[in-house]
């Protein structure tokens, strides 16, 4: 795993009973590495949500190959949705997470408002510093 993505997932703070949403998820993959940290014995919970129905049908595949019963017991799901209207109310979260999204966007301003409120946003060259720095600017 590269060195980047384990600091991003790090600085989500995770734990076993954490909730994390996977802000334009893909084929999954991080979905799946997150599955990793937060599924195991506890109650922790992955949804995985992106624009391309095509690109969620092979992250479905990826965590169901290779865990199964993360699918199965609905601790990891993924949803077609759009970033800037996410279908979830505040709180649903531990934190919320992205990469490789916000530079595609018209606004990704918007983007990280709507992922923001309780949660943090989580970027491997992000530190706490900076990540406060973003959300006062934002007025968050």
């Amino acid at each position: 795993m590269d060195e980047y993505k384990e600091c991003s997932y790090e600085s989500c703070k995770l734990n076993k009973d954490s909730q994390v949403l996977d802000v334009g998820c893909g084929v999954g993959t991080d979905a799946l590495n997150l599955l990793k940290i937060v599924g195991g014995e506890g109650t922790g919970k992955v949804i995985g949500i992106d624009r391309s129905q095509g690109l969620l049908d092979e992250a479905v595949k990826l965590v169901q190959d290779n865990f199964p019963e993360a699918v199965q017991t609905n601790r990891a799901t993924f949803v077609n949705g759009d970033v800037y209207q996410l279908p979830f109310g505040d709180g649903t979260f531990d934190a919320s997470r992205t990469d490789r999204v916000l530079q595609h966007l018209d606004d990704p301003t918007a983007a990280i408002k709507e992922m923001v409120p309780p949660s943090f946003i989580s970027h491997p060259r992000l530190n706490e510093i900076v990540q406060n720095q973003l959300i006062s600017r934002l007025n968050l």
